[in-house]
């Protein structure tokens, strides 16, 4: 916005027939090159045109931990972990849009003092729960000397919103019974996929 005010005050002062600079009520002896000027001009436009289109946009988000109590699935009582949802942006290039909730668990060490990186853990799939692993915390060998951090991708299981789309399970499920043939099978997903 500072670039923009100024480039604003430079075009405002500046007369467009001899390229002299007035500031207030002084005019400056030295004539500028209209070259120059709208050389300038030109490339502040364009600077501001690239600052707006892939810059940083004036309204900043933070993402926000939210803890709560609710968790996922049992824990075992011996285990000391926080639970919450990481709240962030659907999409980071609409800063006032909407935003989803992603949960993660974060799983302390049995270590005294332990190491300063934690583990990062998410499960591939693609589409697949990480929730389900913290059941079995008490197995991990990380967590002997370093925490151990549980998140759950946009979209899956127990983000909020999550994407299941029950009606493509079905259609998977019914793809491998047997006695399906291939056409019929191409017709269900293609059902499916439209609707």
């Amino acid at each position: 916005m500072k670039i923009a005010s100024i480039l604003l005050y430079l075009i405002i002062m500046t007369n467009p027939l001899t390229g002299e600079l007035s500031i207030g009520n002084e005019k400056h002896l030295n004539k500028l090159n209209m070259n120059s000027i709208i050389k300038s001009l030109t490339f502040t436009v364009a600077l501001l045109i690239c600052h707006n289109f892939y810059g940083q946009n004036g309204i900043d988000f933070q993402p926000k931990f939210i803890e709560t109590t609710e968790t996922t699935n049992k824990i075992n009582d011996k285990q000391k972990y926080t639970f919450g949802y990481l709240e962030v942006l659907e999409n980071r290039d609409r800063p006032n849009g909407n935003t989803i909730k992603l949960p993660i668990y974060i799983f302390k060490s049995r270590s005294e003092n332990p190491k300063s990186d934690p583990i990062v853990y998410t499960v591939g799939g693609p589409g697949y729960t990480s929730m389900r692993a913290s059941k079995y915390m008490k197995y991990y060998q990380y967590l002997d000397d370093r925490d151990f951090i549980l998140f759950e991708q946009r979209g899956t299981q127990y983000a909020k919103p999550s994407l299941d789309c029950p009606e493509w399970s079905k259609a998977i499920y019914q793809s491998n019974l047997p006695n399906s043939d291939t056409i019929t099978i191409d017709r269900l997903f293609h059902k499916v996929a439209r609707a």
